[in-house]
């Protein structure tokens, strides 16, 4: 009675034919992560010789085209690239689908600098919203918001209220919490379950994981965030950028502001259009 749904995400730098026909008979769905331009990317290296890897992910975007298979982006926040350059790139691959990730960070290693995404997730919304054309690429982050402000009920691990129905297996069968939980400090997401000896369920009772598993609700919310005008839209933000060593996860996210003013920004847009009609 389970429904098993199956995907992978990679640079691509390795696909071939003989893979993308193994993924479609198998009926996986891939996902590939790139930053943007080249300019953006500049993170993605090889640890074999240290050289850039943007090309090679381009290749294999194009491998996907040539196969006729849906691409599909997922891009960290590169606010040293410009918006329009970025929404261009995207529309310039053919991309299809695309969301766009908070870098991992803590109160313990937030930056000034990350004050400025808001600007630049607001003007990449725009440049979405205001596209009509027909190769406009879907941005998961942004549509979720405009059903939350609409009020549908939707979300994923950075917003809404939705419980987060993910758990990190390693390799070797041990049981974690999710990867993103490890900026917070070294084995922090570790625990003393492996699947071949424990069961999924004994592992959700953990205190990081079950922690993780209702971070949206009002139980895990900080006091700032349960007085907030759109806890219902943004859930509090992803667990991991709640964190600070003085206060635990007891505080609002280090995107708090941004998340918030992105928010208006989409709020007033879909205001404006509605009191068009």
């Amino acid at each position: 009675g389970i429904d098993v749904r199956l995907a992978l995400q990679t640079n691509g730098t390795l696909l071939t034919d003989e893979w993308v026909k193994l993924f479609e008979e198998l009926n996986i769905s891939v996902g590939l992560s790139l930053d943007g331009t080249e300019n953006a990317t500049k993170g993605r290296i090889f640890r074999s010789n240290n050289k850039n890897a943007y090309h090679e992910i381009i290749q294999g975007i194009n491998l996907l085209h040539k196969n006729n298979y849906p691409v599909s982006i997922l891009s960290v926040i590169n606010i040293d690239e410009k918006p329009e350059n970025i929404y261009m790139h995207l529309k310039n691959n053919n991309i299809s689908f695309a969301d766009f990730l908070y870098q991992d960070k803590t109160y313990d290693n937030r930056q000034e600098s990350d004050s400025q995404i808001s600007s630049w997730l607001i003007e990449l919304f725009n440049l979405w919203y205001n596209d009509n054309s027909s190769n406009k690429p879907f941005i998961r982050s942004f549509d979720i918001i405009i059903g939350l402000v609409l009020g549908v009920e939707r979300g994923n691990e950075t917003v809404g209220r939705k419980n987060n129905n993910t758990i990190c297996i390693k390799p070797n069968g041990n049981i974690q919490a999710v990867d993103n939980l490890m900026v917070c400090g070294n084995e922090f997401t570790k625990t003393k379950y492996n699947v071949f000896e424990n069961t999924i369920d004994e592992s959700l009772e953990t205190p990081l994981i079950k922690k993780y598993y209702n971070s949206h609700t009002n139980k895990e919310l900080s006091t700032q965030c349960k007085k907030c005008t759109i806890k219902n839209i943004c859930g509090g933000g992803h667990l991991a950028h709640r964190y600070s060593i003085n206060n635990g996860f007891d505080n609002p996210s280090v995107y708090c502001r941004e998340i918030f003013k992105l928010v208006l920004q989409i709020q007033n847009r879909l205001i404006d259009d509605m009191a068009k009609f």
